[in-house]
């Protein structure tokens, strides 16, 4: 007596009414699969990750994350120094037009326009007195304008020098403007 298999007879052993229909769909084994250790070769769900593929895609993952650090410190970094650019240009604004206000003898009085000055980064808030953040050594200089004789008497040339420290590097910022003997003092006062 021969013992013949059939698709209702795989249905009856197994007692799952789908599983021919399961088998017929399932996806060919591929050559070189790997063998499981009752001998059957595994399928794609059976297969797992191998330790160089963990290995491979934790140095990808590793440099991807050390990159994007890299890249996100330099942004802040340069913010940063935009800042403190944009802080400098201010000060040396603001003294630049506080120079302007003066009156001609009052420029040209010795000691009067201060020649060394200190300015913060965070102006002081109502009578605090640290704000935490870095100085400014600055300098004013006035001196007289070598272009034309005609106006060498009454011209005046004013160059304010900051200097600063970011991360161990000097940074400077110079602004100069020119104020003459009938300029914009002359129309307020």
């Amino acid at each position: 007596m021969k013992i013949t298999k059939s698709d209702a007879n795989t249905r009856k052993q197994n007692g799952f009414p789908g599983n021919s229909r399961f088998l017929n769909n399932a996806k060919a084994v591929p050559p070189g699969a790997p063998i499981s250790d009752d001998g059957i070769p595994r399928t794609t769900a059976e297969s797992g990750f191998t330790l160089t593929e963990i290995v491979v895609a934790s140095v990808i993952l590793a440099f991807m994350v050390i990159t994007l650090y890299g890249g996100i410190s330099f942004g802040f970094s340069n913010v940063t120094l935009a800042r403190q650019n944009l802080r400098a240009t201010q000060i040396a604004l603001e003294k630049m037009e506080i120079t302007r206000m003066y009156s001609w003898e009052q420029i040209n009085s010795n000691g009067f326009v201060p020649t060394n000055f200190t300015a913060p980064y965070y102006p002081s808030i109502s009578g605090s007195l640290t704000n935490g953040g870095l100085t400014y050594n600055g300098s004013t200089i006035i001196s007289r304008v070598n272009r034309n004789a005609a106006y060498s008497n009454d011209m005046r040339q004013v160059t304010v020098t900051l200097n600063w420290t970011n991360h161990n590097t000097l940074q400077t910022l110079r602004m100069s403007t020119f104020l003459s003997q009938y300029g914009m003092q002359r129309y307020i006062y």
